[in-house]
């Protein structure tokens, strides 16, 4: 019996150990991926923004959010990435969670969603909507 639960403990810490590779080169992934590096029309097509747009949104994010402390943390450009992608698809599946640089799980998804929306309500839509 001894052996049995050995065999299912030694299972799931290497189930645990893959997970956690994983998760990290997603991570190095996600945050290695540079959105201004596309060229002009595919970033505007990816996003709605054109770059310096873009630039000025995200220093915006930034000064709010302030630096990240968590290494597992999702950075203010991969936040303004994903939720711009969301805005420009209308859909969560293909534009987000399928795309290679900016995969967030549909939870973390929701999180940054929430929170940058907060932000630009806050701070962009008294200054650039008027009724």
């Amino acid at each position: 019996m001894d052996s049995v639960a050995s065999a299912l403990l030694s299972q799931e810490e290497e189930h645990a150990a893959v997970n956690c590779c994983i998760n990290i080169q997603r991570r190095l992934l996600r945050d290695s991926s540079d959105p201004f590096s596309l060229n002009d029309k595919i970033f505007v097509k990816n996003f709605r923004l054109n770059k310096d747009a873009f630039k000025s949104v995200l220093t915006i994010m930034e000064e709010e959010l302030g630096r990240s402390v968590k290494s597992s943390s999702v950075t203010p450009i991969s936040r303004l990435m994903a939720v711009l992608r969301f805005f420009a698809e209308g859909s969560y599946q293909h534009g987000v969670g399928k795309d290679f640089d900016v995969g967030l799980a549909q939870s973390t998804f929701s999180k940054t969603l929430t929170k940058t929306l907060n932000i630009l309500e806050r701070r962009l839509c008294p200054v650039w909507i008027q009724l």
